[in-house]
């Protein structure tokens, strides 16, 4: 699996559509393969969201994350783990062992800034309308069963 996540400093960035570079991490069975950082180049959901699936990422663990991008991400097949902050390389090692402590996707996104202009308050951050949406389980089972 390749995880990625939008970093500054060895931090994970507290806004995914501000991000401009990332760090990608090859896992497989609860072990860190490889990681590299690159920078992305794009800006707006769409190309951000086309970036991370040409490179080949199947999770973005990030911090806050609005419900345009979620849908762009949803659409080019990448799971969101949203709502996290603190050191990336130790959220991953976390995420690995299972003890990754994050908050699922809140209706309007994870962003914790309320104003920010792309949150509308009706629709949860997987790009689904209220009880549509089954992301925040699925991707707890996807993520399970892939570490």
């Amino acid at each position: 699996m390749r995880i990625a996540v939008p970093i500054e400093d060895g931090k994970i960035y507290p806004h995914f559509g501000n991000s401009r570079f990332f760090k990608f991490y090859n896992v497989e069975d609860g072990t860190i393969l490889q990681s590299f950082s690159m920078a992305s180049g794009v800006e707006g959901h769409e190309e951000q969201a086309a970036f991370l699936k040409a490179a080949g990422a199947q999770l973005l663990i990030c911090g806050g994350i609005g419900g345009g991008a979620m849908k762009a991400l949803d659409k080019a097949g990448i799971l969101v783990m949203g709502g996290i902050v603190g050191d990336a390389d130790e959220r991953i090692r976390e995420f690995l062992n299972g003890t990754i402590q994050y908050r699922p996707a809140a209706p309007g996104g994870t962003c914790a800034n309320r104003a920010c202009h792309h949150h509308s308050g009706t629709e949860c951050s997987h790009g689904h309308e209220g009880a549509e949406c089954d992301g925040c389980e699925r991707i707890e089972k996807e993520t399970n069963n892939s570490h």
